[in-house]
């Protein structure tokens, strides 16, 4: 009898706003990359501490998304810290701090976020699309 090994890349799928994004093993890939967005490594911080670097992130960004690496980082430290796989982050033209910035994190069905991510490949993930799927139904 021959036994076989399969090494399978763990997956985590987490919508920020309107990108789909593969951050793997969430807790790893926050180790990783957590740098990016805090000088706290990602292992001390909670979920509180992680929302608030998102909305510091989207109050710094102003009119223009994060970058990928940023979004990635925010991503993976969401998913590790919180049961939620889809934020969103919402900065008001008026925003003075981060404080403003509004935002809302839900657990969304894993296969509503392939479907989006199979959408966003495409290049067809339009906001409704994202509003009715995650949004409207998180509400």
């Amino acid at each position: 009898m021959v036994k076989l090994h399969v090494f399978v890349e763990p997956v985590m799928l987490f919508l920020i706003n309107d990108k789909v994004i593969d951050v793997g093993d969430a807790a790893a890939t926050a180790a990783k990359l957590g740098h990016l967005i805090s000088n706290v490594p990602s292992f001390q911080l909670t979920a509180v501490e992680a929302v608030e670097i998102g909305r510091e992130l989207f109050f710094q960004a102003d009119d223009v998304r994060p970058r990928l690496e940023l979004l990635i980082a925010l991503a993976a430290l969401l998913g590790d810290k919180t049961d939620a796989n889809a934020a969103l982050f919402v900065r008001p033209a008026k925003a003075r701090s981060r404080t403003d910035v509004q935002f809302r994190i839900v657990d969304a069905p894993i296969t509503t976020l392939a479907y989006l991510m199979q959408l966003q490949k495409e290049g067809a993930l339009p906001p409704k699309v994202i509003n009715e799927s995650i949004w409207e139904h998180a509400a």
